[in-house]
């Protein structure tokens, strides 16, 4: 054994073949394409066949929550599309498996530089990080996920390597780290919560030892963050995504939104109880270490949010990046004092190997899905890799009625039209012609501002809530102009117009970005509905 570990330790390449290996058989076996990333592909599409960053193109209005996986995305679909296809629904699938890939991959390697570069630490880091399924699920799905996760490795490890040279935050490059959190904050804007604390002791740190020159780094490494959120104001007319509103700041009971946070913890306990023992005992050991407590600061706010929002749906989508936090934390402290820690990796490793083999739905065992997970349990068996068949390349093949490549393409509408529907693959091949009012107001400008209905269904999916059509928004989007009937709520109406579908550029325009942004709206629960 001692032997083995030497000669790796002479030759690294070796260590990092085999995390890749280990990596790419968990992640082929796991990988698969959920619906939600769809809503961010339509507008991608829309994007590369000239309609703007829209989901409708008649309107604009910010339905994606993360731009900077929108890009990353965009450029290699407009290099390697097929002319004849404009709206390639296929290729997004393999492009998304490939860039969740590559950045997936690269936060192993990065944690794996946490741990001593010998061979029994880097599997055990490699095991700590692929054993729980509520990382390992989302290193691909074709949301922001892999991303989120490279750029919060890359964070911690550059904030840690800080704190071993100099035992506090100074020796950390100020526009470097800023420029990470910046680019953090394009990718997913809530994330940044779990970098917060550290991220404000650094700028706090270096503004009161270096004053101007500390602004002049700190502005560099801001600047793509400070450019978004520009942009976001001038031509969404909204600092924040549209989803924001249809999801936060709803008038909803709070013993409501607490039983379905706990509701929510209790189902991920239940099906993944290595992750929540994770996180739980990374949030512990980070607040009672001196070094990491900004660490834990973070995570209890992160998770004072992900209350606040009763949870979600997709089971581990947003557990998978404090998960990661907390994994930094705990390898980070395991090999803090170098002391002998070869029996106690061989126990960790020989436990979580076990785990691996026996738990009904660890990550070995893919096809047996813990329950609340639902994006997986839905679009895992249609969308996985392993299934792919030879002849039918397009792997969708239960997403409602798109059964292939083929019927994708013919379900695109010719003529311009409105319907009631949303959602992702289904929208995507309907292509861009076709208007779509979401009553889950995911994408729609309106419907997402407005409150929850008095007889919400108590059983109601978090974070997806479904509000009456205001009587006369269809028509509204068929005759091109307010035909809302509702005396208030047209008004109110006429302003988001002006502001999602109006000249960019214009005094009335301005005006009324403030009011939309700065003024309660009057109406009630009782508007006019369809």
């Amino acid at each position: 054994m001692a032997e083995m570990q030497t000669k790796l330790e002479q030759k690294p390449y070796l260590l990092t073949a085999g995390v890749i290996a280990a990596f790419s058989c968990i992640y082929l076996v796991n990988a698969f394409v959920c619906d939600d990333a769809f809503i961010t592909f339509r507008t991608a599409d829309n994007f590369a066949n000239g309609f703007g960053l829209r989901y409708n193109i008649i309107e604009r209005v910010q339905t994606f929550t993360n731009p900077l996986w929108l890009f990353l995305h965009v450029i290699p679909y407009k290099i390697f599309r097929d002319p004849a296809v404009p709206h390639d629904a296929e290729l997004f699938y393999y492009l998304t498996l490939t860039v969740s890939y590559i950045f997936s991959g690269m936060t192993c390697l990065l944690v794996t530089k946490l741990v001593p570069q010998a061979a029994l630490p880097t599997i055990l880091a490699v095991l700590v990080l692929l054993s729980s399924k509520g990382f390992t699920d989302y290193t691909s799905s074709g949301l922001e996920n892999p991303l989120t996760f490279f750029l919060i490795a890359i964070f911690f490890v550059t904030y840690l390597s800080g704190i071993r040279m100099a035992d506090g935050v100074r020796t950390c490059k100020l526009t470097r780290i800023c420029l990470i959190a910046s680019l953090l904050v394009v990718n997913r804007i809530d994330a940044v919560l779990l970098i917060c604390a550290p991220l404000t002791a650094i700028c706090l740190s270096e503004l009161w030892g270096r004053g101007f020159s500390a602004v002049r780094a700190m502005s560099v490494g801001f600047l793509p963050a400070i450019l978004w959120f520009g942009f976001s104001i001038i031509y969404y007319g909204f600092p924040f995504p549209n989803t924001y509103y249809a999801k936060l700041g709803l008038e909803l009971e709070p013993q409501l939104i607490f039983s379905k946070s706990l509701a929510y913890l209790f189902t991920l306990f239940r099906s993944e109880p290595y992750t929540f023992l994770i996180l739980l005992w990374g949030v512990v050991a980070a607040l009672s270490l001196k070094n990491f407590r900004l660490i834990g600061v973070s995570l209890v706010l992160y998770f004072v949010y992900l209350m606040k929002m009763g949870g979600d749906f997709m089971g581990g989508r947003f557990l998978g990046a404090p998960f990661l936090v907390s994994a930094i934390v705990l390898l980070s402290q395991a090999y803090a004092n170098m002391n002998e820690t070869i029996g106690r990796d061989i126990i960790l490793t020989l436990s979580l190997i076990s785990y691996n083999l026996i738990f009904p739905s660890s990550v070995l065992k893919a096809y047996d899905l813990p329950p609340g997970n639902n994006d997986k349990n839905i679009y895992y068996p249609a969308s996985t890799p392993l299934h792919i068949h030879p002849v039918r390349h397009f792997p969708f093949t239960v997403f409602g009625v798109v059964e292939g490549r083929k019927e994708c393409l013919n379900m695109e509408s010719k003529e311009s039209g409105v319907a009631i529907g949303g959602g992702g693959l289904h929208a995507f091949c309907q292509g861009p012609k076709m208007t779509l009012v979401d009553p889950l107001s995911l994408s729609d400008p309106l419907i997402s501002r407005l409150p929850v209905p008095k007889d919400l269904d108590p059983l109601f999916v978090p974070a997806h809530f479904k509000k009456p059509i205001p009587k006369g928004l269809l028509k509204s989007y068929e005759e091109h102009r307010n035909s809302i009937e509702d005396r208030e709520l047209r008004r109110y109406y006429q302003k988001i117009i002006n502001v999602t579908q109006g000249p960019i550029f214009t005094w009335q325009r301005a005006k009324d970005i403030a009011y939309l942004n700065l003024v309660r709206p009057k109406y009630g629960r009782d508007y006019i509905a369809d």
